[in-house]
């Protein structure tokens, strides 16, 4: 038939050959999508199962490295070791990322409501963000511009993970001067912004900043790191909380990242 719809063995049939290559589209079609819905599934498994199964060893070689760098005083193997811990923290970080993606992708992202002890996340969140500040030789400042709780009803371990992630971008794309977090709750609204005067983001990229993938420079984005992925899970993770996140320009130099969402305050127990 095929043969014939082209003429080779008799009168060509341009109605033969249109209803041949619909019937083959939508075959392939039909095969395309049972395929693909099979491989994207086993695909979001295997990025679950495998990233799980990283975590563990990656874990083990950070807190060796902090083992070495507490008790050697050799400063080769100081060096070495402060490297291979910064080099481990990345590669930790991308692992959490191809998590949270598949997570998302999967609709098994969940958050965990619980009591957030405000003075032990922000001290966490330094912890983190100091090191990379110092190797840099920037100044890292946190501020309250409101009185705290104590405590808030949220996931702790989300919002610990969205500042700290704009605080790594704000670190690592801010050569000189200083990045500062502030913080501010008001009538229930948690508000955090992350300002750096580092080398800024375009105009034209401002639009595109939360999408998954998207590197406003591929070549400065290469020498930092990253999947591409960090600012759009941040920005699902903020909504998720039925918050909100913004971008901006900092004047006169660098760019201010400002989230904000309903986080209610504990009241403490009496004793």
């Amino acid at each position: 038939m095929f043969l014939k719809a082209l003429g080779v063995f008799g009168e060509y049939n341009p109605v033969s050959v249109a209803i041949m290559i619909q019937t083959f589209c939508n075959w392939l079609a039909f095969v395309r999508y049972g395929y693909f819905s099979e491989l994207e599934n086993s695909r979001d498994a295997f990025l679950a199962a495998m990233s799980h199964e990283m975590r563990m060893p990656l874990n083990s070689i950070l807190a060796m490295n902090d083992l070495i760098l507490m008790d050697s005083h050799d400063p080769a193997i100081l060096e070495y070791a402060s490297k291979s811990k910064a080099s481990c923290q990345t590669l930790l970080d991308l692992v959490n990322d191809i998590i949270d993606y598949s997570q998302m992708e999967s609709g098994q992202f969940v958050i965990e409501e619980g009591a957030i002890p405000v003075q032990e996340l922000f001290t966490s969140l330094y912890a983190l963000a100091e090191p990379m500040a110092s190797r840099k030789n920037l100044k890292l400042f946190f501020q309250f511009d409101s009185p705290m709780p104590a405590r808030l009803s949220g996931d702790q371990r989300r919002l610990e993970q969205i500042l700290s992630n704009l605080l790594s971008n704000a670190l690592k794309f801010t050569r000189q001067g200083t990045v500062l977090l502030s913080v501010s709750y008001q009538e229930g609204l948690f508000t955090a912004s992350v300002e750096d005067t580092g080398i800024g983001i375009p105009d034209d990229a401002m639009a595109h900043i939360f999408e998954r993938f998207y590197r406003v420079d591929k070549a400065r984005s290469r020498q930092a790191g990253g999947t591409g992925l960090g600012l759009s899970i941040v920005h699902d993770m903020a909504e998720r909380h039925f918050g909100t996140i913004e971008v901006a320009h900092r004047d006169p130099v660098g760019t201010r990242f400002q989230v904000t969402f309903p986080l209610f305050a504990v009241e403490e127990e009496p004793e």
